[in-house]
């Protein structure tokens, strides 16, 4: 035994090393990359044409290249490792199931596919009402013209909200229904083969089962990973479009000072979209606007209460999955010639059965806490329009624009409190309950061990997480600030002198750049801890605890399936 503990305690913390110099790899490919298409833009952007400066499709292009950059970075952190992650677990998978049975994988296999197809089906679904909301947010300013077209336009947001969060349930509670139906046909078919000398060791069911379904489950959602890659292909099609374009100079006086007061007002709207990121209050419960939503919600109570039932139903799966899973090898014990598919037709139906039931009370709380969710926003962006409405004095396009971000950003992020989100805290809540009691009614020195060991884990992941939040947050303030200060005194630059300091202009950006790029680098190496506490370090918690059990099990204190539990 000790020399697989040893083989699995080296494998958990190798995967840590790993963890966490890959995050630092990407960051830093994603950082380089967002520098120099924002240096290269920059440089574009200073050379244009009068004409360029005049079209609203280039004004809307300029106001949207930050964000596409920064969904490219993010593409680069996050996106791509996971895209590699899925592609290696899913051909991983496969290969090394047939390697230990080949009679026993075919069949989990066909149910792997309909799987994949499934996920695959909801998650394009989940891109398009994704893309729904954009333009229908994209809508958002012609559409506070008049309060009819308003009324309208929430609505239509509600409708295509409401359709997302029926997909997005779907997708929620039907992972624990592949996870059950693999293991439902795996003792099903296993035991048979078991029976028959076809199958070597019991082992091989739950191995294959747990491998190949969530392998095909994850490999269903790459449609919507690779959608973050589209970003990419925008910034570069940004910045060829402005590659193409010709400089073209200006004879009269008039249409000179014209020109560059359009030029001025495109720097500063690009200036400001580079201020990024919110500020976090301390003390958000002392606002009004908390209170407002919160009395809103506090409303909405009784569909909660319903909700909040399905999803303690929802978080009993993965301990009754465990329980399943251990009594299914207590089949297994002493060295009787009994058969066992008799057994395997009795313990798959349990396995169906739970399977089924789990998936509905996952859909059912998922879906109420979406549509809470998309109600409190509905009453939001109907609230803060007659806010503005009311005022005696007339919308100017200041007022227009703040108002779009408050009904568009501002109330997407007030439902992500009270939507899903809110759904999968309540899971994790109800889970590590249920965890604990299931437990601790098996063995106490072992539930005693296994608890301290994740308890330091959840704690170490906390303060890591937080951590590494706040020094980012403070190095984007920092970086915000700066941008500020250039912003102002960019201001007080005339519109007729700014053709003759487009080279202190781009070489002041460049400054920028490199300081904003060294500020974002000191702070990877704790973004990549916080990678590795939530990737790697349950994996190695895991191996600790089996480490201390197994000598608990060693000295006759707990039986090894009990361990497992």
């Amino acid at each position: 035994m000790f020399p697989f503990l040893a083989y699995y305690s080296f494998t958990a913390f190798v995967l840590g090393i790993i963890s966490f110099f890959q995050f630092i790899c990407f960051r830093h490919v994603a950082l380089k990359l967002g520098r120099r298409f924002r240096r290269r833009y920059f440089q574009l952007l200073l050379l244009q044409s009068p004409e360029f400066y005049l079209s609203i499709k280039n004004k809307a292009m300029n106001e949207r290249i930050e964000m596409d950059i920064q969904k490219l970075q993010t593409s680069f952190t996050d996106s791509l490792p996971t895209l590699i992650t899925i592609l290696m677990q899913f051909f991983s998978s496969f290969g090394m199931s047939f390697y230990l049975s080949s009679k026993l994988s075919i069949p989990i296999s066909i149910l792997g596919l309909a799987v994949f197809l499934f996920i695959f089906i909801l998650t394009i679904f989940t891109i398009k009402f994704t893309q729904s909301e954009l333009s229908i947010n994209q809508e958002s300013r012609k559409s506070i013209i008049l309060s009819t077209t308003f009324f309208q336009w929430c609505n239509l947001h509600f409708s295509n909200g409401i359709k997302k969060s029926i997909i997005i349930s779907l997708i929620t509670g039907s992972l624990w229904l592949f996870m059950f139906g693999g293991m439902g046909v795996g003792a099903l078919y296993g035991n048979l083969l078991i029976d028959t000398k076809q199958l070597l060791y019991p082992g091989y069911i739950f191995v294959i089962a747990c491998t190949i379904i969530p392998a095909c489950y994850r490999f269903g959602t790459v449609p919507l990973i690779w959608n973050n890659f589209i970003s990419m292909k925008f910034a570069i099609h940004q910045i060829l479009t402005l590659e193409e374009k010709q400089m073209s100079r200006i004879s009269s006086t008039d249409s000179l000072t014209n020109f560059e007061y359009k030029r001025k007002e495109f720097l500063i709207s690009f200036y400001k979209n580079e201020i990024t990121g919110y500020h976090e209050s301390l003390y958000p419960r002392n606002s009004d606007a908390f209170r407002y939503i919160q009395s809103f919600a506090l409303r909405k109570c009784k569909l909660y209460f319903i909700a909040i039932f399905f999803a303690a139903i929802f978080a009993a799966a993965p301990p009754s999955f465990t329980k399943l899973n251990g009594d299914l090898f207590e089949f297994y014990k002493g060295n009787d010639s009994k058969l066992y598919f008799e057994d395997g037709i009795h313990i798959s139906h349990r396995y169906y059965e739970l399977g089924t039931i789990f998936c509905i009370a996952g859909f059912l709380s998922a879906l109420f806490f979406g549509i809470n969710g998309e109600r409190i926003a509905l009453h939001l962006r109907k609230s803060i329009y007659e806010s503005f409405v009311t005022l005696d004095e007339p919308l100017s396009d200041s007022k227009k624009t703040q108002l779009v971000s408050l009904l568009t950003k501002s109330t997407t992020q007030c439902k992500s409190a009270f939507d899903i989100s809110f759904c999968q805290f309540c899971v994790g809540f109800f889970s590590l309950i249920f965890g604990i009691c299931f437990i601790f009614e098996k063995n106490f020195s072992t539930a005693f061990v296994s608890s301290v060991c994740f308890f330091l884990q959840a704690i170490i992941q906390y303060f890591v997480s937080r951590v590494a939040e706040i020094q980012t947050k403070r190095v984007i303030s920092k970086r915000n600030q700066n941008r500020q200060e250039e912003l102002d005194e960019f201001r007080k630059v005339p519109e007729i002198s700014i053709e003759q300091k487009l080279e202190s202009l781009n070489l002041q950006y460049s400054k920028y750049l490199h300081s904003t790029h060294h500020r974002l680098s000191s702070v990877i190496g704790l973004e990549a801890l916080k990678f590795f506490a939530l990737t790697a370090l349950p994996q190695i918690t895991q191996a600790i605890s089996y480490i201390l059990c197994c000598f608990l099990t060693s000295e006759g204190y707990v039986r090894p399936v009990v361990v497992y539990k």
